[in-house]
């Protein structure tokens, strides 16, 4: 597998990925504004993670809550990647809005593709880690 995808092979990994899952997602939106997406690790996911989120879980409310955290992990991956990681591309994560076994109603995450072209969910407010498969459905945005 490569270090790095184009959008279109970002797109057609993660289709597949929810086809894998047997989700049926009216994505209503994915598109990557960059020629490349780097592939992180898990281990480089969490290094951020642990430098860079110190949220309080639970949000304020609708002030700040899920889809907010989802979104300040993904502009402050960017931000990381600039200032520490020092790669040459975007790195290849993104947001996801759904359904979650870990979390009841509709919910925002995040989301990452390794170097494997293994998706990854991750959860901005408290750092875990879940499969693709832990997406229950109701897909309605995926954002790169």
């Amino acid at each position: 597998m490569p270090t790095t995808l184009t959008p279109a092979q970002v797109r057609d990994t993660f289709k597949q990925g929810l086809d894998a899952a047997k989700l049926d997602p009216k994505v209503q939106a994915f598109w990557g504004a960059d020629p490349q997406y780097y592939l992180p690790d898990r281990k480089e996911i969490e290094l951020f993670l642990l430098h860079n989120i110190n949220f309080q879980p639970g949000g304020l409310g609708t002030g700040f809550d899920c889809d907010d955290f989802a979104y300040a992990v993904k502009g402050l991956i960017g931000i990381w990647n600039l200032n520490r990681a020092g790669m040459q591309t975007s790195w290849c994560v993104g947001v996801i809005f759904g359904r979650f076994s870990w979390m009841p109603g509709e919910h925002a995450a995040n989301w990452y593709i390794d170097k494997k072209g293994i998706i990854h969910l991750f959860e901005p407010q408290d750092h875990s880690f879940h499969t693709l498969q832990e997406c229950l459905g109701d897909v309605k945005l995926v954002l790169l």
